[in-house]
This record gives structure tokens, C-alpha cells and sequence, in this order.
């Protein structure tokens, strides 16, 4: 990890999002704030505009618990789960970048060629920029994710001392990208890039 930026985590403060109905992760989830509260993206539990009606969460401790969506943004890709019974004691709390990412960021999503596994990923540089909407702005960071298999979606982004700075939302090939995307660094490996909303609470 980068120098300076290492932090103990309890490992069931992180879930993989399952639909039963699938029977496979969609997604990435973090427990937050509140120890019967996740926080994951939108587009992982709603389906067409419903939510899904079958999820549930995998911890790292083996342990499956039912959940349901509690709150679903309605611009912002983002949607609270509640659910009951998990094993995580210790829930995540909110940081903001420009106090905790000077040394980095460190992202964590669970990677689909791995099996139930979790990856964890440092970011040595990102990005921000400012998203205009009609009820108002949010302010994205961008960085560089050549580990993208998907999956991740949902998945805490944590700068200094474990305080999480946003929630990875979206992904982007790099022909895709617009134009005054073109300043974010990319490595020679880098085949995608990853935008993080902030402000998640």
C-alpha cells in the first residue's frame, strides 16, 4: 500500500450484494454508519425502476443475511440496504479526499474471475470533476483501473485512517471517455477508468 496509508478493517464491513434469484454477486456492498445499514450503488439492487426483491449479503465471515432496499437515491447512483442479524460490529464512517487522499486511495470490490473473493486495490493518483444535474451537482473522482472485471460497483473507496470518500458508481473504457477526460493519468495498463461519486451521506 502506499507509505502511510494502512488501517486495520474489520472484514464483514465489507458484503458482496447476491440476488437469489441469480444466484451470483451483482455487486459490492459496506456496512455504514449504522451496523444494519450497507451502502452499495443503485443500479446493483434496482431493476428497471423496481427494487430487487431477492438480496442478500455475503459476508467474509461466511455468513448470508437477507436484505432489502431501504432507500434508493433517486438521481444519485446510490441506495442504502437494511438488513438484520449481520456480523460486523464496527461499521464504516464518512472522510472527504482532499483531508484523507493525499496518500492515495484504496478501493475495495469484489472481483467476478476470483470467486466470493473481495479485492482490495490501491490508487496512487486520481481525479476530480464536478457532474452538473437539474437539482443540483455532485463531484466525482476518476482514476485508473486496470484490476476492472466488474463487480465492484457499490464497493467503498477509503482514503487515510479507513474513512470513506465515496462509492465506486461507474466504469468507462478508455475510447469512451470524453475528451477532457483525456488529463487523468493513465498507465500503459490501464484499459479502464473507474468515476467514484462522493458525498455519500
Amino acid at each position: 500500500m502506499a507509505e502511510g496509508l494502512k488501517f486495520a478493517l474489520q472484514k464483514d464491513a465489507l458484503a458482496l450484494v447476491i440476488d437469489q434469484a441469480q444466484q451470483k454477486p451483482i455487486g459490492t456492498a459496506f456496512v455504514f454508519i449504522q451496523t444494519h445499514w450497507v451502502v452499495t450503488a443503485r443500479h446493483v439492487v434496482i431493476q428497471d425502476g423496481i427494487p430487487r426483491r431477492s438480496l442478500e449479503l455475503f459476508f467474509s465471515s461466511k455468513k448470508n443475511v437477507p436484505a432489502k432496499v431501504l432507500y434508493a437515491h433517486p438521481t444519485l447512483d446510490l441506495a442504502v440496504l437494511e438488513f438484520r442479524g449481520g456480523p460486523c460490529d464496527a461499521p464504516l464512517f464518512p472522510s472527504h479526499h482532499q483531508f484523507s487522499g493525499s496518500k492515495g486511495l484504496i478501493t475495495a470490490g469484489y472481483a467476478r474471475t476470483k470467486g466470493l473473493v473481495i479485492e482490495v486495490n490501491r490508487i496512487d493518483s486520481f481525479d476530480t470533476e464536478r457532474r452538473d444535474r437539474v437539482d443540483g451537482s455532485e463531484e466525482l473522482i476518476v482514476f485508473d483501473a486496470p484490476f476492472a472485471d466488474g463487480g465492484h460497483s457499490g464497493g467503498p473507496v477509503f482514503g487515510e485512517g479507513a474513512g470513506v470518500v465515496g462509492a465506486v458508481i461507474e466504469d468507462f473504457p478508455v475510447e469512451f471517455l470524453p475528451l477532457r477526460s483525456l488529463r487523468f493519468r493513465r498507465g500503459p495498463e490501464a484499459d479502464r477508468c473507474w468515476v467514484v461519486t462522493q458525498g455519500i451521506v
